[in-house]
């Protein structure tokens, strides 16, 4: 039987690929330190607004302004920086590269340019950072995952050039932010390379050398991320021809499974703890935790020890340790009472599956008119979107899915 698949029309939408390129292009021509700067701007941004820290104002339906508290906001950029101090200047550059963005777009009907943010500004007055962004464009897209925790500060931060940053952000955000990766590999022509480096005429040894600009921009970024203990991820390229011409590279890369034992994964996941603990002792702390039911939630008792809220039961020690693990890598969500679609999309949204001999991509998840029932948008290979409305949870379980967790 013929499942039923609406379409719906076809709207401009941003590829997330390109506006990640967009940041990165602008980001080759910053120094290392107004790369750390402006990566932890972005993503202290995106933080506050998934832990419902800022204030937004949706009356605009020209644009969308979030107000964030200026000392919650600069004691997250401390840390995102790993400084101890940003002088005024530093941070006046910061916004203005915020508001420097802009896409190219072009479709059928129209092409142009669009600015991702239009005001950048903090009003001493009322102690608050003002950012007025483009409805055009989701926030989310302008990260190469979700949210930032400690770790994947430390791990930008300790880098050695600017050209490891972009690499590894640009793997990250093919990877994507949940368990199953998103992307495990992909061909960069030679123009690829040069547009994602942001490689100028001034560089011509790059543009006149396969060799050199594949040296510079892959090879010796992917030596500083292989060879750096705190990195997360493991990647690897091999060299493609047309003949015997050199026409790009196609990079190969994974999650690497975190080592709590090095020296500085080990006092970070304490600390981490010990903060978590002192915040939380006696209150809810998780829920939507991989291998527990949806409605499972979590809570830390009186002495600090990890209780199945279902059960109603201390955790063993081997068990509490995967329930903390997986709490440092998804720190955004430590203390989050979060809704059935949020749970489903954090573990399905964007992997694929088949229906009728076709291969869709689920991309978000709506309520029905019946309170247990789903409707789900997904999209095909040709980009066209589509629902498919009354879906249980159990059939959302059992749909064809082509990558297994």
């Amino acid at each position: 039987m013929k499942s039923n698949v609406n379409f719906l029309p076809e709207n401009f939408i941003v590829n997330k690929h390109n506006e990640f390129i967009t940041m990165t292009m602008s980001k080759c021509s910053m120094s290392l330190l107004q790369n750390r700067i402006f990566d932890a701007v972005i993503a202290t941004i995106q933080h506050l607004i998934k832990n419902n820290r800022i204030n937004e104002d949706m009356s605009s339906k020209e644009d969308k302004t979030i107000y964030i508290d200026y000392e919650l906001f600069y004691n997250c950029l401390l840390e995102g920086t790993s400084l101890k101090r940003i002088r005024k200047e530093e941070l006046k550059q910061a916004l203005d590269d915020l508001v420097s963005l802009t896409v190219q777009f072009e479709n059928k009907n129209s092409f142009g340019s669009i600015s991702i943010f239009s005001k950048a500004m903090i009003d001493t007055n009322t102690n608050m950072l003002i950012i007025t962004f483009n409805p055009y464009f989701d926030s989310a897209n302008l990260l190469p995952q979700a949210t930032y925790t400690k770790i994947v500060y430390h791990n930008l931060n300790s880098f050695k050039s600017v050209y490891s940053r972009i690499l590894y952000q640009h793997i990250k955000m093919l990877l994507g932010s949940k368990q199953l990766s998103f992307k495990n590999s992909i061909f960069l022509s030679l123009e690829n390379i040069q547009k994602i480096f942001s490689i100028n005429k001034e560089q011509s040894s790059y543009l006149n050398s396969a060799g050199t600009l594949i040296r510079k921009c892959i090879q010796e970024p992917i030596d500083d991320i292989t060879n750096n203990e705190k990195s997360d991820i493991t990647v690897s390229y091999e060299i493609k021809k047309s003949g015997k011409k050199i026409v790009g590279v196609k990079l190969l890369f994974k999650n690497k499974k975190i080592n709590f034992d090095s020296d500085y994964l080990k006092t970070d996941f304490n600390e981490f703890k010990k903060t978590i603990i002192k915040k939380y002792k006696g209150k809810f702390i998780i829920q939507g935790v991989n291998g527990y039911d949806i409605n499972t939630k979590f809570f830390l008792n009186d002495d600090g020890f990890i209780i199945n809220g279902t059960t109603q039961k201390l955790l063993e020690p081997n068990v509490a340790y995967s329930i903390w693990s997986f709490m440092y890598k998804n720190q955004e969500l430590i203390g989050q009472t979060l809704s059935t679609q949020e749970i489903l999309l954090r573990k399905y949204k964007y992997r694929l599956f088949k229906l009728d001999n076709e291969v869709y991509s689920l991309i978000d998840i709506e309520k029905s008119n019946d309170e247990n029932l789903l409707t789900l948008i997904i999209e095909d290979k040709n980009k066209q979107r589509g629902k498919i409305i009354n879906v249980d949870i159990e059939r959302l379980h059992n749909l064809q899915w082509e990558d297994k967790i």
